[in-house]
C-alpha cells in the first residue's frame, strides 16, 4: 500500500505502544514531540561530528594523522575508532578465552578422567578380570570340571540343609 515508501510507518507500533497508556486530546502532539526530540538529537550528533572532524582538518596544515597521533585526546579518540571501540578484544576475552577455557576443562576432566578411564577403560578392565577368571575355570580339563560339578553339588545340598536346619 505504501509503494516504495515500505519505511514509512516501520516505528509506528513502537510509538504506539509506548503512548498507549496516555490518552486524551494531547496524544497526537506528544507522538510528534517526541519525533522532534530524537530528529534533534541524532542532527545534533552528526553535527557535532562533522563540525569535530572539518575543524581537525582546518587546524592541521599538514597531515591529518598527524593530529590524531602522540598521547593526547584525539590520538586516544583515534586509536577507539581504529580499533572499532576494542569490541572485538572484548569479544575475544569473554566469549573466545572463556569457551577454550571451558572446552579445556571438560575435555581434560570429563572426557579423559569420566569418559575415558572411568567407563571405558574401566569397562575393559572388569572385562578383562572377568575373562581370566573364566579363563581360569574353563580350561577344557575334565577332572577339573568334575571337581566343580562337585562343589557345585555340596553347596546345594549345603543350603538345603540351612534352610531345614532349627533355629
Amino acid at each position: 500500500p505504501h509503494g516504495w515508501d515500505s519505511m514509512g510507518d516501520f516505528l509506528g507500533p513502537f510509538w504506539m505502544k509506548s503512548h498507549a497508556g496516555s490518552a486524551g486530546a494531547g496524544h497526537g502532539a506528544d507522538l510528534l514531540q517526541m519525533e522532534f526530540l530524537c530528529t534533534g538529537i541524532s542532527v545534533a550528533a552528526a553535527s557535532t561530528g562533522a563540525f569535530l572532524a572539518i575543524s581537525i582538518y582546518a587546524a592541521s596544515q599538514t597531515n591529518v594523522l598527524e593530529a590524531f597521533s602522540g598521547d593526547g585526546k584525539l590520538a586516544r579518540l583515534y586509536r577507539l575508532v581504529r580499533n572499532k571501540y576494542y569490541v572485538d578484544e572484548l569479544y575475544q576475552w569473554a566469549f573466545v578465552h572463556n569457551t577454550q577455557r571451558l572446552s579445556t576443562f571438560l575435555w581434560k576432566r570429563v572426557d579423559v578422567l569420566v569418559i575415558d578411564r572411568g567407563a571405558v577403560e574401566g569397562i575393559a578392565n572388569r572385562t578383562r578380570a572377568l575373562s581370566a577368571l573364566i579363563r581360569y575355570l574353563q580350561n577344557g580339563l575334565l577332572p577339573r570340571y568334575a571337581i566343580y560339578f562337585a562343589l557345585g553339588v555340596i553347596a546345594v545340598l549345603l543350603s538345603f540343609y540351612m534352610e531345614a536346619a532349627p533355629q
